[in-house]
């Protein structure tokens, strides 16, 4: 699968070619780049993915520890159906107030909030 050459659709040849906003880059703004410091930037990227492999592994440890228990799947979505009800039940009761605050209406919020304090 390495080195593969595929044909790009048209409208992303026309954006790099006609619509991507060109970049440029003032000489005076270009830094040197010391090489202990790229090889020091280098180590610690192939250090961090390395611990990152690591973690990812003990994840998938753990994902297979957590799904050979019994029940697992099934308190976990009693866990979860309670917090999704809940929420269904927030949205639900606050509809026309997020909605206002969706479309950026604050004052319409607050003055729903202001009621809601003095009733």
């Amino acid at each position: 699968m390495d080195n593969q050459c595929a044909e790009l659709p048209g409208d992303v040849v026309e954006f790099f070619r006609v619509k991507a906003p060109s970049i440029v880059i003032a000489p005076e703004r270009v830094n040197e780049i010391k090489l202990t410091d790229y090889n020091t930037l280098v180590n610690n990227l192939r250090e961090e993915l390395e611990q990152l492999r690591r973690d990812n592994e003990a994840l998938r440890r753990r994902v297979e520890d957590l799904m050979s228990k019994p029940r697992f799947f099934e308190a976990l979505l009693s866990i979860s159906g309670a917090a999704v009800s809940a929420l269904v039940e927030f949205i639900g009761s606050n509809a026309i107030s997020l909605a206002m605050l969706l479309s950026g209406d604050v004052t319409g919020v607050l003055d729903a909030a202001v009621n809601l304090l003095l009733a």
